[in-house]
C-alpha cells in the first residue's frame, strides 16, 4: 500500500513538472529591455589621442525598435529590445564611452551642431539583431551587427568610412535575459575593437590603415 502511495505521489509530481514546462515555459510576448553599458577597449587597442564629436548614429533597420526575438521550446514568443528602443543613440552612447576609455577626448552634439574636435563621426547602423531559440534543456543565441562609421578629419576635411561586421553565438542550459546582455556586449566589443584595428591616427587625423 505504501509502496501504491509513492507510486502515485510521483505520477503527480511529474505531472506537475511536466504542466509546468507545458505552460510555464510559453511565451508571452513579453518585450525585454536589455541594457549593456562599460564597454572598453582591449589594453592592446588603445591608440593615440585625439578630440571626436559623435553624433546619435542612424539607424537604418526596419522595424527600428526591435532586436529580435526568443522562440520558446513549448511555444510563444519573447521580444527584445535595448536601450528603450532608441537604438541609434544607445549604439552612439556605446562607442562614446568605448572611445573615452581608449583615452580619446569624445563629447556628443546633435546633429546641427558645430563641432570643434579633430574628428566627427557619424554612424549607420544596418543590421543589429539578436535571437534565442529554446529546446529541451538549452537556449542558443546569436547576435550581429553592421555598422558604417564615417570620420571627418577636421585638419584636412577628408572622410573616411569604415564598415565593420561582428556576430557571436552561445549556448545556455537556464536562459536569462542577462545572456543575451552579455553576448550583445561581446559583440558590440568586437565590432568596436576592429574599428579601431582598421584606422591608424596621424597627428590630429583618423585614417583608415593601408
Amino acid at each position: 500500500m505504501k509502496g501504491e502511495l509513492c507510486r502515485n505521489r510521483l505520477v503527480g509530481h511529474m505531472g506537475c513538472l511536466v504542466m509546468f514546462l507545458m505552460f510555464g515555459c510559453q511565451g508571452t510576448n513579453e518585450l525585454v529591455n536589455l541594457k549593456v553599458y562599460g564597454l572598453a577597449p582591449s589594453p592592446d587597442e588603445k591608440h593615440g589621442t585625439l578630440s571626436v564629436s559623435i553624433q546619435d548614429f542612424e539607424d537604418l533597420r526596419n522595424p527600428k525598435g526591435d532586436l529580435g526575438q526568443r522562440s520558446h521550446f513549448w511555444g510563444g514568443a519573447t521580444r527584445f529590445t535595448i536601450w528603450d528602443g532608441d537604438i541609434g543613440k544607445g549604439v552612439a552612447n556605446a562607442a562614446a564611452e568605448y572611445l573615452e576609455q581608449s583615452g580619446w577626448q569624445v563629447q556628443q552634439t546633435g546633429a546641427t551642431e558645430t563641432s570643434t574636435a579633430d574628428v566627427s563621426v557619424k554612424g549607420k547602423i544596418r543590421e543589429f539583431t539578436v535571437s534565442a531559440k529554446s529546446g529541451f534543456g538549452f537556449t542558443e543565441l546569436t547576435a550581429d551587427t553592421i555598422i558604417e562609421y564615417h570620420a571627418e578629419n577636421r585638419l584636412d576635411g577628408s572622410i573616411e568610412r569604415i564598415t565593420v561586421g561582428s556576430g557571436g553565438k552561445d549556448s545556455v542550459v537556464f536562459f536569462d535575459p542577462e545572456d543575451m546582455e552579455n553576448l550583445v556586449y561581446a559583440v558590440l566589443q568586437e565590432n568596436f575593437d576592429e574599428l579601431l584595428d582598421e584606422t591608424v591616427v596621424k597627428g590630429k587625423t583618423l585614417k583608415r590603415k593601408e
